[in-house]
This record gives structure tokens, C-alpha cells and sequence, in this order.
């Protein structure tokens, strides 16, 4: 992975005063092997290199073309490099011995800002050419790999860190409310916004061109909407071509110099990606480390039916199984939660989302850096593509025109206990516009409710972002599933993982495995409410019947409202600097807040801590204080 940035003038003078060693030193800690800066043609752009792949050692970036005078900066990883050395004709010898950077310049002087359109993989792009006073930025469909951008007079600068900018706009940051709203309601995030005003993002998915320092397109370079379905002569068929784009894509991704590790939990996807990673390394003979997060050792707690605590039970028999898994229980007892978030807060461009179980991810990056490997495994995206419930099979079925399967389906939902009421809801709601729908949720006032039951937003400030951006959380729409899987932006999570050594892969996430999963249709995903069914069938082929995962789901990071109760003085102390930040005070509600911490605290007195409803308080207070801390530490009272 390559961390990158560049300042660029327009206007034929040369660059402004600039703390070029600041942006220097800034970008360096997310690629500790190589760093190289350099001054050319009105810019000045650096790069840092994390090696992974074998040819990364070719990587002496940044590419400069004599003959068309452009430079190119690439941050990334190409899965599709056989298939692009052929559009291009680059012969296997020759693509040996290519960076995926190489191949990305070899791309852009035959297809100039079309090239990401060929591109299969996790990267960012930028491309400056000076006669023509051109810049043109671009980021994979996921926004696996940041990039933002920000300009002032003629200038332009861009980075794959947003912090890194604010040494280029040399004024104290201030918060972008829409950005804050969008991660306080869980919302996805649509358009250029960062978390700081005037920094702006490149958008997952897209390219964008300046001329002479002026935004002058923004557009797609891939689209998922509108993917045809494919139909096969019978189930098993999609099971076949899904078990085929598999192990493509993990012959892919396993490329790298390093030892592979994964994330093993006990659930779906990360078995999925645990085992078809570990059956292509067994070819190779090679073996692969799982890393599981556990509870304390001897915590006990009476989960409901259908939960359990502890993931390596289950995981352990997976890795069992698979025979070439080097098991490792992720144990964060002595690590200190609050620290913990002020840690990575100081390097992430936005807050820590899933904030409790933020020990666990450094832990688990920090073992992995540790153990010589430097790729970890994931399976995050895999709720809506491997292991998709098919929650629109109503939708589906009604807009088809599959009546007789649509009354099959609903008899069977309703044979298991699902109240009618509930069906037609999920039959009917996806149908419903979009403006009508924003306006039903204000008139009935169900949107504030439920953001409230996992959210400690302010509501004065939850009413005036919604109706100013007219955006609630609409779980049953039918372009959800699209818009989770192109507006997620977990870039900011993946670069940090770089400064610790590290690169996190996806395969879950991988465009091939995307419009497989959206062409197929929906009853592959859920049939007479069998949910997951396609992951499943998926799994029923890889694994014993003695290991099954549908029984049970695991619950992350569970005694995670010990860890809060040890932390409580210090979110104490944070709690009082907040209510002395006007823009916290305005956006958080504080004294809900506070309370919540001591109805926690009276809970843990009480020995009831351990409680779900405590354990639910606990995630939704870990989400507050991070956010306020991020805000006090980069925003302005």
C-alpha cells in the first residue's frame, strides 16, 4: 500500500510558502519501507510505501512520462493484473517484473481518466498533467483507499490523509455538520463532504478533473445500478459460479511477500474468507494465522437464545477442521479502552465507528504486524454480498411478478410466526418514494425513535440536519443494499492499519463477488424464510454438519461493559471538557450522556452490569464519547 499526496500551482507562479516537510513527515507513518518526494512541473508530491506484494519491490514512484509530460501516483492494489497486461499488451515476463503502479501508469497513457474503469482492486489515483494545467484524482467502488483534495486561489492539494490538508489551509478546522450527522445516525456518506470543512473526499467509485485548479466533472467510473440478473438452470448452479468467483479471488488477494492472517469469528463470512484462503495456501503448502477475539477469561452472561459470547469455540473447530490454521485466542484484558481510542483518533480522518470494540481491532492489527505478516484477512462486506438475508424478497417477488412464489413465501413467513403486518410492510415500503417516505417518517416521528435507541445525538440538532438534508435511515428501501455497499467508506479503518505495518483485504468486497451477488436473484438469498440461504449452501459444501453456524450468533466484544466501568473516570473528565465545546454541546446530547454513565455505573454496583440492556447502553455511550473526543482534539470551542 502507498500512501500519497501532492501540492500543485496553476497559475504558471511558483509554489506559495508551504510546510512541504510537514506533509512529508505526515504521510510517511502509513508506509514505513519507502518514502520519496519530489519537485516537478509547478508541484511537489510525495509518496510512502508499505511493501506487501512481491512486486512491490519494482514500486519507484512517483511515475513520471517524459514523452506526454504527466505524472502519476498510485495507491493501491490491482487483483485484475493478467487481465490488464493483456489490454495492454504486456507479456507475461514483463508484468513480472511490473509494479501494480507500472501497470496503472501503462493504463492511463492508453485511456487517460478512463483507465479506473479497468481497474479490479483497492485504489487511489492521481494524474497531473502540466501543459495541460490537468489534475485528475480517482478511487476505487468500495473507497477501500482514501483521497481527498482541497484548494485555495490557485492551488490545489490532495492527500491520502484529510488531517494532512490542514496544514495547507493554515486555519484552525471546523467541523462539517452533514459529515457529523451521516456518522452519528449510521447514515452512509453521500457526496464530497470530509469531517472538515473545506477538505472534500473523492467519492468511492468516481473520477474527478480540475483545470487550472477548478473542479470541472465528477463522475462514475463504475455503476452498480441497473445489474441485469442472471438465471441459471437450477440452485445449485449459483452455488457452482459462486464457488468459482471464490477461488479466483482469493488466488488474487493472497498475493503478497508476507504471511497471510485472517479475522476468524464464528460467523459467515469470515469462515467463508478463513476457508478458501487457507485451501489455496495449502497448495502452496503454506499455512495461515486466525486471530479470534475472546471475553475475559470466565466471563459469564445469560445471552438470549440465539447469541453466545464466545466465538472461539465455535472458530476453533473451523480452524480444526481446515488443518493448516495456526489458532490465536485475541485476549484485550490489560489494554485500557479510553487510551485506546485517543490513540487511534490521532491518526484516523473520522471517529472510531464501532468504538467498543476498537481494543480488539489494535490488538489484533498489532499481533499480526508482530507475527512477520503483514496482510490480514477480512469478511466486513459480506452481510450484503455473501451472506445477504435477501430482506427485499418481497420487493423482489411483487416487482417480478412472481405472484404464486410471493403467497408461498408470505405462508411460510407467516407459518413461523411473522405477524402479517410486518409482511406487508416489508412487501410495500420499498415501493414508496423517497420524498414520501422522508415525509411519513417525520409525520410519525418513527425515525426519532430509532435513532435515539442506539444514539446520543442531540435532538434539536437530530430535526435540523434532517430536514436540511432531507435524510433518515431507510432500512427497507430497495436500493439499501447498493447504497450500503458504495457509501460504507471504510477508508480512514484501512490506512490506519498501514501505519501499523499492516494491509486489510476484503474478499468479500471484491467487485467480481459484488455484481455476482447483485445479478442473481433474490430468492437465491432467502427462500420460505430460510435467510442467508445462498452462504449457507455455500457453506454445507465446505464444512462438516458437525460444525454448524446457523444455530447461533456470536456477540462481539461482550464484557466490553468492564472495560467502559475502568474507563468511566477519565470519560468523566472528557464529559466536562465537552460541555465547554460549543459545536459537542450543539451536536451531542451531554447530559444524557452523563446520565447514561451513571446508570451504568449504578448498574455495575449493582452486579447487573452484565445485563443486555446494559451491554447496549455501554456500545451506545462508547459511540458518544468517541466522537466527542475526536471533536475536542481537532475542532474549536
Amino acid at each position: 500500500m502507498t500512501a500519497i499526496a501532492g501540492v500543485i500551482c496553476c497559475d504558471n507562479k511558483s509554489l506559495e510558502q508551504f510546510n512541504f516537510e510537514g506533509l512529508f513527515n505526515y504521510i510517511k507513518v502509513f508506509g514505513k519501507d519507502n518514502q520519496s518526494d519530489i519537485f516537478w512541473s509547478d508541484g511537489y508530491f510525495v509518496r510512502a510505501l508499505l511493501s506487501i506484494t512481491p512486486e512491490d519491490r519494482f514500486d519507484h514512484q512517483p511515475l513520471i512520462d517524459t514523452d506526454t509530460e504527466q505524472l502519476v501516483l498510485f495507491d493501491g492494489r490491482l487483483d485484475n493484473r493478467s487481465e490488464l497486461g493483456e489490454l495492454l499488451d504486456i507479456n507475461f515476463t514483463e508484468l513480472a517484473q511490473l509494479s501494480d503502479s507500472e501497470i496503472a501508469l501503462k493504463a492511463v497513457l492508453r485511456w487517460d481518466s478512463l483507465a479506473p474503469s479497468y481497474f479490479i482492486g483497492s485504489f487511489a489515483i492521481a494524474c497531473w498533467q502540466p501543459q495541460k494545467k490537468r489534475l485528475w484524482l480517482a478511487r476505487d467502488l468500495l473507497g477501500i483507499r482514501p483521497l481527498y483534495w482541497t484548494c485555495k486561489e490557485s492551488q490545489i492539494a490532495f492527500s491520502s490523509s484529510a488531517k494532512s490538508l490542514l496544514l495547507f489551509n493554515e486555519t484552525v478546522p471546523i467541523i462539517d455538520e452533514k459529515r457529523l450527522y451521516e456518522q452519528l445516525c449510521l447514515l452512509q456518506n453521500d457526496g464530497q463532504e470530509s469531517f472538515f470543512i473545506g477538505i472534500s473526499r473523492v467519492e468511492p467509485g468516481h473520477v474527478i478533473d480540475f483545470i487550472n485548479g477548478i473542479l470541472v466533472s465528477n463522475n462514475p467510473h463504475h455503476s452498480l445500478d441497473n445489474t441485469p440478473l442472471t438465471y441459471f438452470d437450477n440452485d445449485e448452479d449459483y452455488v457452482e459460479e459462486l464457488d468459482k468467483i471464490l477461488r479466483q479471488i482469493m488466488k488474487d488477494q493472497l498475493r503478497s511477500a508476507y504471511p497471510i492472517s485472517t479475522q476468524l469469528s464464528s460467523g459467515f463470512d469470515s469462515t467463508i474468507v478463513t476457508y478458501y484462503a487457507s485451501r489455496e495456501l495449502e497448495i502452496k503448502n503454506e499455512r495461515i494465522t486466525a486471530y479470534t477475539a475472546v471475553p475475559r477469561p470466565g466471563y459469564e452472561i445469560s445471552l438470549p437464545i440465539g447469541l453466545h459470547s464466545d466465538e472461539f469455540q465455535i472458530a476453533s473447530l473451523v480452524a480444526e477442521h481446515l488443518g493448516n490454521v495456526d489458532h490465536i485466542k485475541v485476549d484485550v484484558q490489560e489494554q485500557d479502552w479510553f487510551d485506546s481510542i485517543e490513540k487511534v483518533n490521532a491518526l484516523l480522518d473520522v471517529p472510531f465507528l464501532n468504538s467498543s470494540n476498537v481494543m480488539w481491532f489494535n490488538e489484533i492489527n498489532q499481533q499480526t504486524a508482530t507475527s512477520g505478516s503483514r496482510v490480514l484477512l477480512k469478511g466486513s462486506l459480506g452481510n450484503l454480498t455473501l451472506s445477504y438475508k435477501g430482506s427485499n424478497i418481497f420487493y423482489y417477488l411483487l416487482k417480478s411478478g412472481q405472484f404464486l412464489k410471493y403467497i408461498k413465501e408470505a405462508l411460510a413467513w407467516k407459518k413461523s410466526g411473522t405477524k402479517p403486518i410486518k409482511i406487508l410492510s416489508l412487501s410495500f415500503l420499498p415501493f414508496i418514494p423517497e420524498r414520501l417516505h422522508f415525509f411519513l417518517k417525520i409525520l410519525f416521528k418513527s425515525n426519532d425513535n430509532l435513532i435515539e435507541s442506539y444514539s446520543l445525538i442531540n435532538p434539536d440538532f437530530l430535526k435540523r440536519q434532517a430536514v436540511k438534508y432531507k435524510k433518515f435511515n431507510r432500512h427497507l428501501a430497495s436500493d439499501l443494499r447498493i447504497n450500503s455497499i458504495i457509501k460504507s467508506d471504510l477508508s480512514a479503518y484501512y490506512l490506519y492499519a498501514n501505519s501499523m505495518g499492516i494491509e486489510m483485504r476484503d474478499p468479500t468486497a471484491d467487485l467480481r463477488l459484488i455484481k455476482f451477488c447483485l445479478s442473481i436473484p433474490e430468492d437465491q438469498f432467502c427462500r420460505k424464510k430460510n435467510s442467508r440461504w445462498l452462504a449457507k449452501r455455500l457453506l454445507a459444501r465446505t464444512l462438516p454438519e458437525s460444525i454448524d453456524l446457523t444455530k447461533s450468533r456470536g456477540l462481539q466484544q461482550v464484557d466490553f461493559v468492564e472495560h467502559l466501568s475502568r474507563s468511566l473516570p477519565k470519560v468523566y473528565i472528557l464529559i466536562d471538557k465537552l460541555k465547554k465545546n460549543t459545536a459537542v454541546k450543539a451536536s451531542l446530547a451531554l447530559d444524557v450522556l452523563e446520565n447514561n454513565c451513571k446508570l451504568h455505573e449504578d448498574e455495575i454496583i449493582k452486579k447487573n452490569g452484565d445485563s443486555i440492556k446494559n451491554i447496549v447502553t455501554s456500545f451506545k455511550i462508547s459511540r458518544a464519547i468517541s466522537i466527542g473526543a475526536f471533536m475536542t482534539q481537532y475542532f474549536v470551542k
